[in-house]
């Protein structure tokens, strides 16, 4: 839909700055001008749903056909991330391509650390490119979320390129392990049941903390899930993220085989990241990735889980409501990981057991554990 700006007759003082409070969950781009916005402050309608804009645009009161100057406008602050100098990084080998950027391998002299850097080109003559708009999403959202199972982030830089281009670049942690389906297709680092469990801990606690922040991720899946060399498992690529507003239409780019049935709707909200994790927990476990019914779009399990499969299932549930939160999720996974490290603990013969022997105790102790 196109709104109409113009500027206000009267002109109405907007709130001043310092009234601004930290931690807002916004990711925004201006409803006003349409640009993903890098300022430190902007301005949410209280009256509009999710309607936000920058400082420019609400110093010049543009208005809409639903927004108008009569509206009481509250000023938000965006926690700011570092923007770094694009020299001080020395770019490697590419590690991975998305829909939206290269990633690479890079050296940071400064700080004498190994990153990932995500780069993504566009046009200068087109400031709103969807490339674009992801890029500024992913930074908004890496800004508020900080946790030790959500990839972190250093900063971001940009830069004009020759023939009017301008490139970006998101600092990121290095996950030496690559995405979990490169480590799930890795046949010289197999891992027993007991690390699929760990990683399915801290995948559930890095969607829990997206979620709190009433953000969905819209593109949980093996693919945007990443490991370090602990094998610990952290959330990442967060340019498709949405704060979650009841009843809105919602229609993105995303990866469609991991999509419940409510995406082709249009209206959802975090219970779909409960359905994909539900699917990537079980290509977690199976090492099996589900099919699709072409023409219903139904999910179809080509190997069951033989643990967490009454989870799964509910995960996968077509009716959201039916699907647990994340929170109720990492409540189970973790109460099963401590029984299971209790039982571990009791058998002095653990270290000397083969993999298979470990994954069929740790079987045993889930059928008795009754999860």
């Amino acid at each position: 839909m196109s709104h109409h700006h113009q500027k206000g007759p009267h002109k109405k003082a907007l709130p001043h700055k310092p009234q601004a409070y930290p931690g807002s969950t916004d990711i925004m781009v201006c409803n006003g001008c349409q640009r993903p916005h890098i300022d430190s402050y902007y301005y949410l309608c209280e009256e509009c749903q999710d309607f936000e804009l920058c400082y420019t645009c609400a110093n010049e009161q543009v208005t809409t056909q639903f927004h108008t100057n009569e509206h009481r406008m509250i000023v938000l602050s965006d926690k700011l991330m570092p923007i770094i100098n694009p020299n001080e990084l020395q770019l490697q080998r590419q590690i991975g391509q998305g829909s939206f950027g290269i990633v690479y391998k890079a050296y940071w002299p400064l700080k004498k650390r190994i990153v990932a850097c995500k780069i993504v080109t566009v046009p200068v003559n087109v400031f709103t490119t969807r490339k674009e708009k992801s890029f500024f999403k992913e930074i908004s959202a890496y800004s508020h979320l900080t946790s030790p199972y959500i990839v972190r982030t250093y900063g971001y830089s940009q830069k004009l390129l020759a023939g009017n281009y301008r490139q970006y670049t998101l600092i990121m942690e290095y996950m030496s392990k690559g995405s979990l389906t490169k480590l799930l297709e890795n046949k010289n680092d197999r891992l027993n049941y007991r690390k699929k469990l760990s990683l399915a801990c801290n995948i559930v606690s890095g969607m829990r903390k997206i979620h709190e922040y009433k953000i969905t991720h819209r593109d949980i899946r093996p693919d945007n899930i990443f490991v370090n060399e602990n094998y610990v498992a952290k959330v990442g690529d967060m340019g498709v993220v949405k704060r979650t507003m009841p009843n809105e239409l919602n229609m993105t780019h995303v990866y469609e085989p991991y999509m419940p049935l409510e995406y082709y709707t249009g209206l959802y909200d975090t219970k779909l990241d409960i359905f994909t994790f539900g699917l990537t927990l079980n290509e977690l476990f199976t090492e099996v990735m589900h099919d699709k019914h072409s023409t219903s779009r139904q999910v179809i399990i080509t190997k069951r889980s033989s643990i967490f499969w009454d989870l799964i299932s509910a995960c996968i549930n077509n009716n959201p409501k039916i699907r647990p939160t994340a929170f109720e999720l990492e409540k189970k996974l973790y109460k099963f990981k401590a029984i299971l490290t209790t039982s571990i603990n009791r058998n002095r013969a653990y270290s000397t057991l083969t993999d298979d022997q470990k994954n069929q105790l740790l079987l045993t102790v889930y059928q008795q554990a009754h999860l």
